[in-house]
């Protein structure tokens, strides 16, 4: 069962072990990446890097939406779901009909805007947050649980000023 999905570039860090998985009571962390995948360097770090008591599965976009899809409806998984980009994300709660997500963190480059503290998005990213806000879903742009939050919804678009 999905609890919460979140669009930082960083993935498992102490912010996602600290305060998301317990304010989202997660047992289950799946991080979907592609390009992941061919860099066990890394999965292997953040192995280490959470806690025994949390079980951490790792797949591409496309894998991780039919892992999540079979785990569906299964209460014994509770899972935060992170991903690296805004793009992923968005296919990832369209394939699964969730209807929001959270952005914590996104990477700049010189053909992103800032949209908010740490969260660069392009312009196609726009397009398609405001394409998925039009279904009465929500995103909401928060760094870490406790903190006030950003939402936004078909009556509060995002823009690419």
């Amino acid at each position: 069962m999905i609890q919460y999905v979140r669009v930082d570039f960083r993935l498992v860090h102490g912010q996602v072990i600290h305060s998301w998985l317990k304010s989202t009571d997660s047992n289950t962390i799946y991080i979907l990446d592609d390009d992941l995948m061919s860099e066990p360097y890394k999965m292997k770090m953040f192995r280490i890097c959470v806690p025994p008591f949390v079980k951490l599965e790792m797949y591409s976009v496309d894998q991780g939406i039919q892992k999540l899809l079979e785990h569906k409806d299964d209460r014994k998984y509770r899972c935060l779901v992170l991903l690296r980009d805004i793009m992923p994300c968005l296919k990832v709660c369209n394939a699964l009909h969730l209807n929001t997500f959270n952005i914590g963190e996104t990477i700049y480059a010189s053909d992103k805007k800032r949209i908010a503290n740490s969260v660069y998005v392009s312009e196609q990213d726009i397009h398609a947050m405001n394409e998925y806000l039009m279904n009465d879903c929500t995103i909401d742009i928060r760094q870490v649980s406790d903190s006030r939050k950003s939402v936004y919804s078909k009556r509060k678009l995002f823009t690419y000023e």
